[in-house]
């Protein structure tokens, strides 16, 4: 999809370093699903990890990964140091992002976050032109379609799996993409059981890990069950 927007939310990329955000924090901040969820990701911000992953991302001069932690924060009203607004406004002035974007940041940087208090950015969520007509982005409309394209993507890696097993190929390890006569020192390809899918295939623990942002999304293991036989 790419770019729908110039604001801070609206880029593939964007989304991709917010769920790289949520994978950190071990809980969601942007996609939660209720208030109880919303209220829970200020207090554990507030409970020392906003201050643990903003130092995290500094020490690996993950500059745009902190602006969105920040403006993250700032949406579920969690408690921004004076320290870190500061730091925020300095590297908004040099990140290399649209400049809407960065004029969204130091306007939320600049203002009050109303600290306590769920508050979310002015135009997080901004009307945006397409030709002559005018429409809000709802946010359900992003996440709806992030799903539908996680969905395609693992039924493409299905469809290649069997493609490839219909060939003589046989299966394969997802990650490193060896065959088990391609494999050495007794190692042997292992399925995932827990999969929403007929399951992936992996040929060791290393290479299940590797691949696990993306395989979580349709792993039953990421949702209380158990992982991979």
């Amino acid at each position: 999809m790419g770019y729908w927007g110039y604001k801070l939310f609206q880029s593939d990329h964007a989304y991709d370093l917010i769920e790289a955000i949520e994978d950190d924090a071990n809980l969601p901040i942007h996609f939660t699903r209720n208030d109880a969820e919303k209220t829970t990701a200020q207090r554990t911000l507030n409970s020392g990890l906003l201050a643990r992953l903003s130092a995290k991302y500094e020490a690996e001069v993950a500059t745009h990964k902190l602006i969105l932690l920040v403006a993250l924060a700032m949406e579920v009203g969690a408690t921004i140091s004076t320290e870190l607004l500061q730091k925020t406004k300095t590297k908004n002035a040099n990140l290399g992002i649209p400049d809407q974007a960065r004029e969204q940041m130091k306007d939320g940087a600049g203002g009050q976050p109303a600290n306590g208090s769920n508050y979310v950015m002015i135009n997080m969520y901004p009307r945006v032109s397409c030709c002559a007509d005018e429409f809000v982005l709802d946010p359900s409309v992003v996440i709806n379609a992030m799903r539908a394209r996680q969905q395609q993507e693992a039924a493409q890696r299905q469809q290649q799996q069997q493609t490839q097993q219909q060939a003589g190929v046989g299966p394969f390890c997802h990650t490193c993409r060896k065959t088990q006569a391609q494999l050495q020192n007794n190692r042997i390809l292992r399925r995932c059981a827990r999969c929403l899918t007929d399951g992936l295939v992996y040929c060791s623990r290393e290479c299940q890990r590797k691949d696990w942002k993306r395989h979580k999304k349709v792993c039953k293991a990421a949702k209380g069950g158990e992982g991979a036989e």
